[in-house]
C-alpha cells in the first residue's frame, strides 16, 4: 500500500503517468496498476485520464494528497525511530588477532547477559584504530602505540614477543598488523629474509608452526610447548591497549567493568 501511495504522490505532482514512472524508476503500466488499486481501495476516482496522456487530479485527489504525504512522513519517522533504537542498543567491539584469542574469551561470557546486542570483529591493529576513530566501533583492543589524540587509551598489559619456529621460510603478517613492525625492526637488526610468505591470519601461522614449517615473531602467550622458540630482548614487547572515543553514555559503565575485569600478569 505504501508503494501505491508513493505512486499517487508522484502522479499528483507531475500530472503524468509517464513522468511518474520515470521518477519512480518503474514502468508506466505499473503506475497505472498502482493508481487503479489505490482507487479501488479508497472507492473513489483520483485522476481523470484524458487524451494524449493528459492527467487531471480530481477533488478527491486534492483532499487525499496532504493525507498521503502525512502517511509517508509518519512511516519514515517510525522507521527512523526503530532504526535509531536498534543502533542505540548495539555495541561493536573490535579486537586484533592476539586480543581475539586472549582477551575476548575472558570478556564475552561475562558480558553476554547485557541488554545490548554485541558484535565482535577481528582486524589488524591499524585498521581498528581507524575504525574506532571514525566512530564505527565503540571500542577495541590493539597491540601498538596509539597516536590519535581523539582516542582514550587504557593500558591493559605488556605482551612479550618471541622468535618461534625454525626453517628457511619467514611467516610474515600484513602491513598494519602489530607484529609486522616488529618483524621489520628485527630484519634491520639482522638480515632480510630470503624466503617469506605473508599470512593475514594468526591461527594459520600457529598451525604452520605446529607442523614445523617456518618461523616468525609472535606472542609467547599464543604458542604451546610443541613450538620451539627463542627469547628476544626487552624491546620486543608491545602494549595491549583498550581504546575508545567518546563512549555512548550507556556504555561507559560497560567499558569500566571490562577494564576492572581484565587482570593480565
Amino acid at each position: 500500500m505504501l508503494q501505491y501511495i508513493r505512486t499517487f504522490i508522484a502522479v499528483y505532482q507531475t500530472l503524468s503517468f509517464t513522468d511518474a514512472a520515470e521518477k519512480l524508476f518503474i514502468s508506466q503500466p505499473s503506475v497505472s496498476t498502482h493508481i487503479k488499486s489505490l482507487e479501488q481501495e479508497l472507492k473513489t476516482e483520483l485522476f481523470i485520464r484524458g487524451k494524449k496522456a493528459i492527467v487531471q487530479a480530481t477533488e478527491e485527489a486534492d483532499l487525499f494528497y496532504p493525507r498521503a504525504q502525512k502517511i509517508l512522513l509518519e512511516w519514515q519517522q517510525t522507521q527512523d525511530f526503530f532504526r535509531n533504537s536498534a543502533e542505540h542498543n548495539s555495541l561493536i567491539v573490535g579486537a586484533s588477532h592476539f586480543s581475539a584469542l586472549t582477551i575476548l574469551p575472558k570478556i564475552i561470557p561475562e558480558f553476554s547477559n547485557l541488554s545490548v546486542r554485541m558484535t565482535f570483529e577481528m582486524r589488524n591493529s591499524s585498521d581498528l584504530i581507524s575504525k574506532v576513530s571514525q566512530g564505527l566501533f565503540d571500542f577495541a583492543f590493539v597491540e601498538q602505540p596509539v597516536l590519535d589524540s581523539s582516542l582514550s587509551v587504557v593500558p591493559i598489559a605488556m605482551d612479550k614477543l618471541v622468535l618461534a619456529g625454525n626453517g628457511d621460510y619467514w611467516l610474515l603478517r600484513e602491513p598494519g598488523a602489530s607484529t609486522y613492525e616488529h618483524l621489520k625492526r628485527y630484519f634491520t637488526q639482522n638480515e632480510l629474509p630470503q624466503k617469506s610468505i605473508t599470512i593475514t591470519n594468526t591461527d594459520m601461522i600457529i598451525a604452520l608452526l605446529k607442523q614445523g614449517f617456518g618461523k616468525t615473531i609472535i606472542s609467547k602467550k599464543l604458542i604451546d610447548g610443541t613450538i620451539p622458540y627463542t627469547n628476544l630482548d626487552s624491546t620486543f614487547q608491545r602494549p595491549v591497549n583498550l581504546i575508545y572515543r567518546e563512549p555512548k553514555s550507556e556504555f561507559q559503565q560497560i567499558i569500566l567493568n571490562i577494564i576492572q575485569s581484565l587482570k593480565f600478569s
